[in-house]
């Protein structure tokens, strides 16, 4: 099941109301949370309440909060759910459970794509994750022709079982 058939999404994909999630917005939120520590708590850890947190502080805007904080949750738990399927190396590195893993600028906007959607409920499931892979390669074939200035970012997936 693709996710990316789905809809015509953008990383400036604004609506009426200022309600849109800029990829560089995105990232900033992924980092301030990093640079926290809070990217490896589960939400039953306190990902969720530290979110919230950054959330609230970021964005006085209820609407704008809610909106942004669905989608960045959503993200960043696919990702965390299917971080050992992105771990090919090229898109994402796991290191260990101490050190984490980094996930490439592609891989961040594929995600990023696919759930900074106007209407995040209306999607049926989750994008597959070789799906995601392929936007990603079409996100960083795109990439390698001006050099980014992005870092890979450094998270904390859940440790293999």
């Amino acid at each position: 099941m693709s996710g990316s058939g789905n809809h015509a999404a953008s990383s400036k994909l604004q609506r009426p109301g200022g309600l849109g999630y800029p990829f560089e917005a995105f990232l900033a939120d992924l980092d301030a949370l990093g640079a926290m520590g809070h990217l490896h708590d589960t939400p039953s850890d306190g990902l969720l309440q530290s979110a919230l947190a950054h959330f609230r502080a970021k964005y006085p805007q209820r609407r704008v909060r809610i909106h942004r904080l669905i989608r960045f949750l959503l993200a960043v738990t696919y990702l965390d759910q299917h971080f050992h399927q992105f771990d090919t190396g090229e898109f994402a590195v796991y290191g260990s459970d101490r050190a984490g893993g980094l996930v490439s600028e592609a891989l961040l906007r594929a995600i990023h794509h696919e759930f900074a959607v106007p209407d995040v409920f209306a999607l049926n499931g989750p994008p597959a994750p070789v799906d995601v892979i392929a936007l990603a390669r079409r996100f960083q074939s795109k990439s390698t022709a001006v050099a980014s200035t992005l870092r890979p970012r450094r998270v904390r997936p859940t440790p293999p079982t």
